[in-house]
């Protein structure tokens, strides 16, 4: 039998909220410009358009996985949340993008 844990759906799912007007809300000048730099790279990797994922996560495509439990769920393929980041500038950006390429492919060998 399965215990209300392995019921529960997850809390973060894709919406209709507007990326712009949630970017336009929490960024200041600096990180407004580097959200939308990281839309342009995030949207080359996957392909796909950024989502809002509730109310705080800009995601980029998304995947389906299921734990051994059973347990399945969507998740984006990639995405940020603007918190504590200070500025894509301390990043290399190549690198970033390499890595977020790599991590892509993955979750798209691994879940397809």
């Amino acid at each position: 039998m399965l215990d209300s844990f392995d019921m529960a759906e997850n809390k973060t799912q894709p919406g209709a909220a507007s990326v712009d007007d949630y970017l336009a809300a929490r960024a200041s000048g600096q990180q407004a410009a580097d959200c939308r730099e990281l839309s342009r790279l995030f949207e080359k990797v996957t392909g796909s358009a950024a989502v809002m994922w509730g109310p705080s996560i800009v995601g980029f495509g998304a995947y389906t996985y299921t734990y051994e439990s059973g347990r399945s769920g969507t998740a984006p393929l990639a995405g940020y949340a603007i918190r504590g980041f200070k500025q894509l500038a301390d990043l290399d950006l190549p690198t970033l993008q390499q890595l977020a390429a790599g991590s892509v492919a993955e979750i798209r060998q691994r879940y397809g």
